[in-house]
């Protein structure tokens, strides 16, 4: 007993010694991991560079989930926190992923409670965040929260609306929230209550349709457009597929549903049928590849449509708003079936219901909506549903000859144009509407031959009193347009000398007619002046003698159908595009509306100037637009400028500097108001704190300011045409281009001195494009420096500046160190730069100012003649060390010296709360103090 008891103790003393061995092993560990965070993660996550930032976050996450009895503390945490704030989308990103480790591990999401509150405000934050897929990953991560019910039900609205964003990864992201935190939770808790009401006349999929609709009408940002809610729903909720529930509750008379609910119901149905046949509803959208499902969807649509679609024309085709969407029905059906399956009089009576609306409504989409589906019917290839088709639209087209040439014997005579009768001039227009729809879509020139004859006798009648029915005139112009274009396709496919020209007399007489009518009249774009514009230049368009690309010897003969423009024709259009073009806006129609006109404006133009060659005041017009708009107009001045390339040849660089001076001329005159202003509120006593010292003069720095802030348009577009000629082996055949505006530029910038100084604004950005003769640009700007006694080192000569520096750099890629001519300047400049320099440097040694930036203009110019001495002492090759990183700061306007290139390769960490620091001098410091 005494041998086992002595055993015994000596087991649990060596128990005890490897305890306490393995906990101070553990404590160390834990000291070694706090060390090796604190010396070298809590460094780095702050690193210069994204990428490690990115590593830091995603270690400690992995860190936290698979330690947390350690690293699941707040002054862990907190850093994955922080960087949910960084600038960089990347690092956002991978703080999100850390975070859902977290949060999909039930065991440690109660412990981070803390964190979450202190955090939930930026959570919520990144789900609108600019980068998609920190969006995206945040959506998911707030789902997260949600499932903890961290979140109020005002914070889960704000959610909801992402369902409407533009972006179809955000609307994915948005529609799994709601899926799951509202339709989950709503409709099982709206089918229980009635139950405990045992309420009948409600069953489950009404209920659904009725959450949809609230959610809707009250979620979303777009209550009355529900594309981008079907368009993200369409696959999670069944009930946006099942077709028969949503018509039985159109029809039903049991359920009561309001006037706005029945609109926002056709509209849904019509979304998630466009949806389930591959047609997209929205920008972005996912459209269906296969080719079998949409089939599949199209038969079934037909199935239930059939016998429901005239009863939803009889009970809803008097709201226009409705009979919107109900037109478009029959284009998404299988008009084959109603034959197969004996359902003739249900396609009679479509035929019937069709005609009657398109002959009782007159708005646009109603009709051009109608039309299509009469074309799709015209379509179809079912020979029994053929000729009833035919037939009804014969009946049809009657209906309408005959209404016009009652309008046109009664609305027309002269006793009733003088009384002005407004019901008559809406049928009138009315009736025209529905013509130019049909024509759009149907080559009436053969179903009606005399029909555009009655319509131009009828524009001829309006003529003189068009003020009065500007909406007839309007449609009269665009039938005789879509007469045109018929007669044009016609000898396309069957060319013949008669028919060609009568089609040039026809042109011909129609642009004579319609000039009279070419008057901006300060509307939108129903405009009758802007209606005159568009078909003007879709015609000039069509004829032009560019556009021809002759494959055989029948369509060579179309030659005979191009149409010379008329010089006074030419005018006529710049002026009015012009008067458009400076309109102010609430001359322009709504606010929705002004980006499309002016879009229609520019790019008609663009196309007329191109073809015809309107030459470089045409292309002045254009190219003036290249920043002031929206990024479609921007594309469409940039693909013009590719294209007049070729028309303007040589003169292209005429084009760029006339362009370039209109625009300097237009930001001068801004300037001089400006400057009157200023001058107005510094005599009212503005500037009293400079009148108190003494001073009277503005200060420098207010002028240059505001020079810089108007001429920012004239900088932006010389920065966008000198971005257009590219990098590298694109512009290599633009040199002589660059080297011949440059030059020209640099007489107009010197003429008139001091006033045009400020061109200069516009050639910086053409000084890193210069590749031929840079020699003799220096050699010519430096003859005017001395000219005219030019300190290029002054701060109101800052942009002049930059452009030397920029070719003076350039020289010596090019050409070595060239020997700059001995002006006083340029030798003066340089001798007082090396004496301070040396002397500087005698009284003390290296100091930080050296290594940071220089900002001010001072340094930012360093002349040719000072390096001469050091040629010989360091090869040319280093001046390419630095070169692309020099060129990038050098257009960003900052100039960096050696040094600081030097010491940007040693990357210190950045502040979370500051920009990254570039220097361990400073770090040192802000350590000590």
């Amino acid at each position: 007993r005494t041998q086992s008891k002595k055993g015994n103790e000596e087991a649990c003393h060596q128990l005890n010694e490897t305890a306490k061995r393995l906990n101070q092993n553990y404590l160390r560990l834990e000291e070694l991991m706090e060390e090796i965070f604190r010396g070298i993660f809590v460094h780095r996550y702050r690193d210069a560079f994204p990428g490690i930032r990115c590593i830091c976050v995603e270690a400690l996450g992995h860190w936290i989930s698979e330690y947390p009895t350690f690293f699941l503390e707040d002054k862990y945490l907190k850093y994955v926190g922080w960087t949910m704030f960084d600038k960089v989308g990347e690092v956002r990103l991978s703080a999100i992923k850390s975070l859902k480790l977290l949060y999909s591990n039930k065991d440690l999401v109660t412990q981070i409670n803390a964190f979450t509150e202190r955090f939930k405000k930026r959570f919520l934050e990144l789900c609108f965040d600019t980068e998609i897929e920190v969006a995206f990953e945040g959506l998911h991560l707030t789902q997260a929260l949600a499932n903890l019910d961290a979140l109020e039900p005002e914070e889960m609205d704000k959610i909801y609306q992402l369902i409407s964003d533009e972006s179809a990864s955000i609307r994915d992201g948005a529609a799994d929230f709601i899926n799951e935190r509202y339709f989950k939770v709503t409709v099982v808790d709206l089918v229980n209550d009635s139950r405990k009401k045992r309420d009948e006349t409600t069953n489950k999929p009404s209920i659904e349709l009725r959450a949809v609709l609230d959610f809707i009408k009250e979620k979303t940002l777009h209550p009355f457009f529900p594309n981008y809610f079907v368009d993200a729903m369409f696959s999670k909720l069944k009930i946006l597929r099942d077709w028969d529930s949503m018509l039985k509750l159109l029809l039903s008379d049991e359920v009561s549903l309001s006037d706005s609910d029945v609109t926002l119901l056709i509209h849904v149905l019509n979304c998630a049928v466009k949806k389930s046949q591959g047609v997209p509803i929205v920008a972005q959208s996912k459209i269906q590849r296969s080719t079998t499902r949409p089939k599949k969807e199209r038969e079934s649509f037909t199935t239930v449509m059939m016998t429901s679609l005239n009863e939803l024309f009889i009970k809803y085709g008097v709201d226009p708003v409705k009979l919107e969407d109900l037109a478009e029905f029959p284009q998404m059906m299988n008009i084959v079936d109603y034959h197969a399956n004996h359902l003739q009089k249900n396609f009679e009576e479509l035929l019937v219901q069709m005609s009657k609306h398109y002959l009782t409504h007159s708005q646009e989409a109603v009709l051009s909506n109608l039309a299509l589906s009469w074309k799709h019917l015209n379509d179809t290839e079912d020979h029994f549903g053929k000729a009833k088709i035919q037939q009804a639209f014969s009946q049809l087209l009657d209906a309408l000859e005959k209404r016009l040439q009652d309008l046109s014997d009664n609305t027309l005579s002269p006793q009733l144009l003088l009384t002005q009768d407004e019901e008559e001039e809406h049928s009138l227009f009315a009736c025209l509407e529905r013509i130019k729809c049909l024509y759009h879509y149907f080559n009436l020139n053969v179903e009606v031959p005399r029909l555009n004859e009655k319509v131009w006798s009828m524009l001829a009648s309006l003529e003189q009193d068009s003020e009065n029915f500007p909406r007839s005139v309007g449609s009269a112009i665009s039938i005789s347009f879509q007469h045109i274009l018929w007669s044009y396709q016609e000898i396309q496919v069957d060319y013949d000398d008669t028919k060609a020209q009568h089609l040039i007399e026809v042109r011909d007489r129609y642009i004579n007619k319609i000039l009279g009518f070419l008057n901006f009249d300060g509307s939108s774009l129903t405009s009758l002046g802007f209606i005159v514009y568009l078909k003007l230049c879709d015609l000039l368009t069509l004829f032009s003698p560019l556009l021809k690309n002759f494959k055989n010897d029948d369509e060579r003969q179309l030659v005979k159908l191009e149409y010379k423009i008329d010089p006074s024709l030419q005018e006529r259009m710049i002026d009015f595009f012009v008067q458009a073009l400076n309109a102010k806006d609430e001359d322009t129609g709504p606010k929705e509306d002004r980006e499309e006109f002016k879009e229609q404006l520019i790019g008609g133009m663009s196309k007329v100037a191109y073809l015809h060659k309107f030459g470089i005041k045409g292309a002045c017009l254009i190219l003036l637009q290249f920043v002031k708009h929206s990024k479609r107009i921007t594309d469409i001045v940039k693909t013009f400028l590719g294209n007049v390339r070729e028309v303007l040849g040589k003169d292209e660089h005429l084009a760029i500097m006339e362009t370039l001076r209109k625009q300097f001329e237009i930001c001068m005159e801004e300037l001089i108001v400006a400057e009157k202003k200023a001058k107005r509120e510094s005599e009212d006593g503005s500037s009293s704190q400079s009148r108190e010292e003494g001073s009277e003069e503005e200060p420098v720095e207010e002028s240059i300011f505001r020079e810089e802030r108007v001429l920012k348009p004239l900088r932006e577009l010389a920065a966008r045409l000198a971005s257009s000629y590219g990098i590298g082996k694109p512009l290599e055949k633009h040199r002589q281009t660059i080297f011949l505006f440059t030059q020209r530029a640099l007489e107009f910038a010197f003429s008139d001195f001091p006033d045009k100084l400020p061109f200069f604004h516009a050639l910086v950005p053409f000084a890193s494009k210069l590749t031929v003769d840079i020699l003799k640009i220096y050699k010519k700007t430096q003859e005017f420096i001395a000219k005219y006694n030019i300190d290029i080192t002054s701060v109101q000569q800052l942009p002049l500046g930059q452009f030397v520096q920029t070719i003076e750099r350039l020289a010596r890629l090019d050409n070595g160190i060239f020997k700059v001519p001995d002006t006083p300047s340029g030798k003066s400049r340089a001798k007082a730069k090396a004496k301070a320099k040396a002397k500087s440097k005698a009284k003390r040694g290296p100091s930080k100012a050296q290594t940071k930036l220089n900002f001010t203009n001072e340094g930012r110019h360093t002349s040719l003649a000072s390096e001469l001495s050091q040629s010989n002492k360091r090869p040319l090759q280093q001046d390419h060390e630095h070169e692309e990183e020099e060129q990038q700061q050098h257009d960003s306007g900052i100039t960096y010296s050696r040094d600081i290139l030097a010491a940007k390769s040693s990357r210190a960490p950045p502040s979370p709360s500051s920009p990254p620091r570039l220097f361990e001098e400073e770090e040192e410091e802000e350590e000590e103090r």
